[in-house]
């Protein structure tokens, strides 16, 4: 069994522009609490306003599955929300009519599509108990989110999560 290990130092945004992304069925759902959502948003906002030109926001690793398909084996809650940050943009842009730079946001960081079929897939899909969910209500446009309601923890986190995200980017 050959086994290689690589390291290469890219950025969040270079992940999900680069590469589909799928968290194994053994990553645990999604669990991000307020102060870590905030926490994220803070240290980005500052990041932006002291003009940093990096900000770290850890380590991913990503895995190989036998079928070839790339999965998160750590950092799935950081890219989770960067993912919702990015949508949130994606619906502030919808918001101001301007669906030039929303579908920019999704054709680079939240939507690839099949050359084949024409399916446009998720760059991140999270796990099965999660991926509904996030998809309804995270991933599509607001004029099209379906009626479901968040029947599991993690669900209520990623709601959560998701409207501060939108109330931070607004203020």
């Amino acid at each position: 069994m050959e086994t290689e290990i690589k390291f290469e130092h890219v950025g969040i945004a270079d992940i999900l522009a680069r590469y589909t992304l799928n968290l194994p069925l053994n990553q645990r759902e999604y669990s991000w609490e307020d102060e870590h959502v905030q926490d994220l948003l803070q240290d980005i906002a500052n990041s932006i306003r002291d003009r940093r030109e990096a900000y770290f926001l850890g380590t991913i690793v990503l895995t190989i599955s036998k079928t070839g398909a790339l999965e998160v084996a750590d950092g799935q809650q950081r890219l989770a929300t960067t993912t919702m940050i990015l949508a949130a943009i994606r619906d502030f842009y919808l918001e101001a009519n301007d669906d030039t730079r929303a579908s920019a946001i999704e054709a680079k960081f939240l939507f690839e599509t099949d050359m084949d079929s024409a399916e446009r897939r998720p760059k991140l899909t999270l796990n099965s108990d999660d991926n509904v969910f996030f998809q309804t209500k995270v991933l599509a446009r607001p004029a099209q989110r379906g009626e479901i309601n968040p029947s599991r923890r993690s669900h209520k986190l990623i709601q959560k999560a998701f409207i501060q995200i939108k109330k931070f980017l607004s203020q």
